[in-house]
Parts: C-alpha cells; structure tokens; sequence
C-alpha cells in the first residue's frame, strides 16, 4: 500500500490515509524483540526456517482451557477505521496455529476476531478488520493447546498491520498559540487565554494541533477520566503544563481500585511508536492505572512536579530505544505494582527527586511491588546509563502464601542492565531489599537503608560498590530467609568505602551459590551491633582495612527519615557513614 500523507493546515482534506506496518519486528530479524511471551510452558523462540525469520512454538504441554499466544500490543492512529492484518503461518499440523486480533479501548476488550489456521505448506492470509470504537489491539500468534496438538510446530513471520483512516476526513487547523483550556471551558471557547478558555474535551484535539514549541495550560479545577496519546505525527516539543489560576493544581481523577488493579483506571498519557520532544509538569494525577506509558522509540522527554496517588504502575519507560528521558521532583503515593518501571531498551535515564511509597501492607494487593525496577532486557534492547539522585523507595509490601519468600523491594535491578546509579538516596519499611540489585557494576553513593528484610542486596559478579552508604535496623517482616544488612549472592564481589552497618541481626551475609561464595572488602567503615561483627576477620572472604568495631552514633532511631545527622558518629574523627 502506499502512504498517503496528511497534512494539518486548513481546509485540506484526506481521502483514504494508510500507516506503515503498526507492528515493531513482525519478521523477528531482531528475535522476539517486542513480543511477549505468555505462554511461558511452551517452547517459543526465533529460528530461521526454510530461509525466514520466523516465530516459532513447539506446544509441549497441554491446557485444554486456553490457546497459547505471544502477544504485542498497538496503538492505533486516531480516527483509524479499518485495520489489514497480514502475516504468512505454516504449521506442522492442521488446526493448531492461528492469528488473533483482540480489539481494546485503553485495557478493555471489545471484540476479539481469529484468522483460519495455518497449513502445513507456507500461507499468506490477510484479513480486514472494522475497529468500532478500539483505541488500540492486541496481536497475538496463537495456537491450540490441546493433546492433539502436543508435538506440533507452528510458524509466523512478515506479520504486518496497517491502519486505513476514515474516508474525506477534515484535516486539523494548526494552532499557532499557546493554549488555555479548563475542565469546563469559558468565554467564546478559542483557548487562546484563561477568559476564552477551550474544555477539557478539547486536550486531545489541542495536542494534535498545536504548533511546534507551544504550551498547552491546564487551569485549576478537577478533570474527570482526562487522557491524551502522545503519536510521532503530534509530538513536536511542546509542553502539557498545569496551572494553580487560583484553585490549586489541577486535579485529574480516574477510576483505579487497587482490589481490581488489572482492568481499572485509565492511562493518562500513552506515548506510541517513535513520539520524542515534549514535556508534562505541575499536575495532581489521582486513580489512574497507569499515568505514563511509553512504548516505542523515544527520546529527550520530561515529567516533573507530578503528584500520583492511588495507582497500578506510575511510569512504564519502555524501549526498544528510548533514551534521554527526565523524570524530576515527583511524587507517587499508593501503588500496586511499580513506581517507576523500567524496560525492554532504555538508556540515559534521569531520576531526580522522585519519591516512591507503595503504602505497606494496606496496599499489598498484587504481587512483589518495587519503587523503581529496571527489568531485564534482551541483548537487542538493554537498559543501562540510569541515574538516580535524591530518590527514596518506601513501604513495598509483598505477602504471598504462608513459608513464601517475601518480595518487594525499594530499588530493583536485574541482570544484563549497566551502569546505573544511585546517588543520595533512601529505602526503608521494605518486605525484602531496600536495594535488591542483579546490575553490572552498580555504583551507590550517600545511600540510606533503614528497617528493610536485607537492606542491600547484591547478585552480579560484576562488582557493586558502596562508597559512605549506611545500612541499618535490618528486620524481618514475615515469610522465609533472614534479615542481613548486607546479602551477596554466592557471585558477588562488593566493595565498600567509609560506610556503617548497625545493628542489623548480620550486618553482613555471604550466601553460597553453585559452590561459591562471594566476598566483601570494607575500608574505613564503621560497623557495630552485628552478631557476626566478632568473626569477620577471621572469614577469608571478608577483607578487612582499617574499619572500626566501636563507637556511638548521635540519635540513632529504626524510624529515621534520613534528613539530618542523626546517624552520624558522635566523634567526628570516627570512621563510616557522614550524611551529605
């Protein structure tokens, strides 16, 4: 198909408008980059079959409930009509693969709509499809589960979507002002001032049109369900600013309840395909399941000054190459799975001043919640280049079946992620680590850890260092595995530099894993109330200089905020941790 172009000036007018392919690695030359796995019990993987890339699932397991699928999700282009779904299938079977098309409005399904089954010989099928009222869908390679089918190979590749717009569509006006809208709308509705004010129905029409380094103005008021997608075609350097005109910040308010987190609540902000350049600040977001949504290619976007409470996962920063992105002086208050969550290619990552509090056990609804986690990526899309400054991780509960580890952690990081790092920053009143980090080389500077399970928590082989960090009050909430100040897996080397450990049961812990053990070198710490502190010296895997066994802090307290000196040594010549 050829694309025919839009333009947004007045008076234009758009007959049929066709997008690219909406799908990312439909051809897994990138493996399975972009998709999602669901059906973890199966064989899935990318392989090159008879000269293609192709998806490939072997069905090894049977489950006659449900078909399994792998899965990529797609925002559609708005006022999209039509969608053509097309993709080349071949199975080893007749009647086991297939292709699906689940047709959503933000997280509900609407309609859901299946292709034949694939043959045993190489097939193209292509398939029309009405949206209706979707937003966006859902792709899925599926396949029958059931015990005819155990042993069966099914194949995708060249899967695309495209996107037909609606026929003799009137093109946008381009806005070349700032825009003034409030919940309501005043005046003679132009949006050029707060007296002629546009209504909040307007937003999502106002971002699509408005010129390029131009404001849009949120008064003081409350907004109900307010939303807006952010797409490559209107993202321009603008910014989204709220306004105290009189009445305070505004108040956005959807409908998230953490007892029914998976399917309530809108998403404020999804950001889609390759949208960059564009700036959202000074806005009290309460109720929505997620505010911030980045799937895609992004690049130099900032969040600031936002007050989130009552949520499912405040930020998903997502790749497969995003990079510069700021999210500063921000609030998130009551959440049920992340405060910021980090995944699949995010690189030069700026966190500054962001406070996550999950809200304990009253908001332990869903399993193992983190403040800030970067998750695993592929080799294809890493995460690494990540700063934390002035961040603080609290209250992260997890409380899973009776004799179960645990979870929930202040700061999570998992394997194959590089170099992050934490610079003043804090975690306390976590079910498991205030840190609990699988990074290479992960660096903690002025870090504070108070009245975590294991207040830090350390995997890589890579070696983490610490430099005038503290970890104190370790304890054990509930469930299996001990309270340590600081645990390393059987891997791990750690290096510490004038850091204290105070009055955790084991300020330090070594944890065998596949025959080995880690090891620790502490220089200039101060290290007290431990019961392991008199045997340290005597473990070959612990390497001693110039530390200090003795001492008194000046008001220490497991309830500590980390402001102020309070856990400072009272002797100022003594070693270990100075707050800064």
């Amino acid at each position: 198909m050829n694309k025919i172009k839009m333009v947004m000036a007045l008076g234009v007018i758009a007959n049929f408008v066709f997008a690219d392919n909406l799908v990312k690695n439909g051809d897994f030359e990138q493996g399975t980059l972009n998709w999602k796995i669901v059906s973890k019990e199966q064989d899935v993987s990318a392989q090159k079959v008879d000269d293609k890339n192709v998806l490939q699932a072997i069905i090894k397991k049977k489950n006659r409930s449900k078909s399994g699928e792998i899965v990529q999700t797609v925002n559609l282009p708005r006022n999209t009509e039509k969608i053509v779904l097309s993709c080349d299938m071949k199975a080893s079977n007749d009647g086991v693969g297939f292709m699906q098309i689940k047709l959503r409005r933000d997280r509900s399904e609407l309609k859901r709509i299946s292709t034949e089954f694939a043959s045993k010989d190489w097939k193209t099928i292509t398939k029309t499809i009405e949206v209706g009222d979707a937003d966006n869908i859902q792709v899925l390679c599926r396949f029958s589960q059931k015990t005819k089918s155990l042993g069966t190979k099914c194949y995708w590749t060249n899967i695309k979507v495209e996107a037909i717009k609606g026929e003799n569509m009137v093109a946008v006006t381009l806005i070349n002002h700032d825009v003034y809208i409030t919940s309501d709308g005043a005046g003679q509705l132009t949006g050029k001032d707060w007296a002629n004010a546009l209504s909040a129905d307007t937003l999502q029409d106002s971002w699509d049109a408005i010129a390029q380094g131009k404001t849009i103005f949120l008064g003081s008021g409350t907004y109900d369900q307010l939303s807006f997608k952010v797409t490559p075609a209107n993202s321009k350097n603008i910014i989204l600013a709220g306004v105290d005109t009189g009445k305070g910040i505004p108040q956005l308010v959807s409908t998230f309840d953490k007892d029914n987190p998976a399917k309530t609540g809108k998403t404020f902000c999804y950001v889609a395909g390759d949208a960059s350049d564009f700036k959202i600040t000074n806005l009290d977001l309460t109720g929505y399941n997620q505010v911030v949504s980045m799937h895609g290619n992004h690049s130099n976007v900032e969040f600031s000054k936002l007050d989130i409470k009552e949520t499912r996962d405040a930020f998903v920063i997502a790749g497969p190459s995003t990079k510069n992105i700021k999210i500063t002086d921000c609030n998130i208050t009551g959440y049920t799975k992340r405060g910021v969550r980090i995944r699949d290619g995010v690189s030069e990552l700026l966190i500054q001043n962001v406070h996550a509090d999950s809200g304990g056990k009253e908001w332990a609804t869903e399993a193992f919640p983190v403040g800030f986690h970067v998750e695993k990526a592929s080799s294809y899309a890493p995460n690494f280049n990540i700063t934390y400054i002035n961040c603080s991780g609290k209250n992260n509960w997890h409380t899973p079946e009776a004799g179960r580890y645990w979870n929930a952690d202040g700061f999570g990081a998992e394997g194959g992620c590089y170099g992050i790092k934490y610079l003043n920053c804090f975690a306390s009143g976590n079910t498991d680590g205030g840190w609990d980090d699988k990074s290479d080389n992960p660096v903690l500077e002025n870090c504070i850890a108070i009245a975590n399970k294991r207040n830090f928590r350390f995997w890589s082989d890579k070696s983490p260092t610490m430099t005038n960090c503290i970890s104190a009050y370790a304890i054990k909430y509930g469930g299996s595995g001990d309270a340590n100040g600081i645990w390393v897996s059987g891997r791990c080397s750690v290096t510490l530099k004038d850091c204290t450990l105070y009055k955790n049961s084991r300020n330090i812990s070594l944890e065998p894993k596949n025959g080995k053990v880690g090891k620790y070198e502490l220089t200039n710490c101060l290290i007290l109330g431990g019961k392991d502190d008199a045997s340290m010296d005597a473990n070959p895997n612990i390497k001693i200089i110039d530390c200090q066994f003795e001492g008194t802090l000046q008001k220490p307290s497991s309830t500590w905020n980390g402001k102020g000196t309070d856990m400072n040594p009272i002797d100022s010549t003594s070693k270990g941790f100075r707050n800064k």
